[in-house]
């Protein structure tokens, strides 16, 4: 079940596989004016649900691509190929997955930063969001495959927040007050 419409946020993409595993992308390009409230997110009664947020600043351009799914021990975030030519890119990659496995390794050159339990118990409804980022003067990105330890179904996702091709920072995670990435699994 699509989760409601968070005010100003956008669906940029969503991926379901097997009626186990949904995934919805949002994001909403910040304008300064918005307010410290927050986004209430309903969901029907008997789902399950994880959500990352990432606070991204200092790009010029963002791009995604349509969501990968399967069912296996290795899920894979789809390459990404940015319009523009290289630049300094932060690369972030999300993958939801049935059951509650566990992530034992993340695609290579990617921070371990983000693994959320939607459960707190095996339930037949039970899932997981991993995400990770990392930043690469490049014009695409093969992210490739986190690893499970149980063959489960999944989807991942792949978003490029593109930087500047003059060089310098390039785009950085921030503390909520810029762009927003908001990830949502049921």
């Amino acid at each position: 079940t699509t989760p409601s419409t968070l005010g100003s946020w956008t669906l940029q993409h969503s991926g379901e596989v097997g009626g186990g595993v949904e995934f919805y992308l949002y994001d909403l390009v910040a304008a300064g004016s918005e307010g410290g409230g927050g986004e209430t997110i309903l969901v029907d009664g008997s789902t399950d649900y994880a959500y990352h947020v990432y606070v991204v600043a200092d790009f010029t351009s963002v791009a995604y691509v349509t969501p990968a799914t399967g069912t296996s021990t290795s899920p894979d975030s789809p390459n990404i190929d940015p319009s523009g030519g290289a630049a300094d890119t932060l690369w972030l990659i999300a993958a939801a997955f049935d059951n509650k496995p566990t992530v034992s390794s993340h695609p290579t050159n990617y921070t371990a930063n983000g693994i959320s339990d939607a459960s707190p118990s095996a339930a037949a409804n039970a899932c997981t969001l991993a995400s990770s980022y990392r930043t690469a003067n490049a014009d695409s990105e093969n992210p490739g495959a986190w690893t499970i330890d149980a063959s489960q179904q999944w989807v991942a996702m792949s978003a490029a927040f593109v930087g500047s091709a003059g060089g310098g920072a390039g785009p950085i995670l921030r503390p909520p007050h810029a762009a927003f990435q908001h990830l949502i699994v049921r």
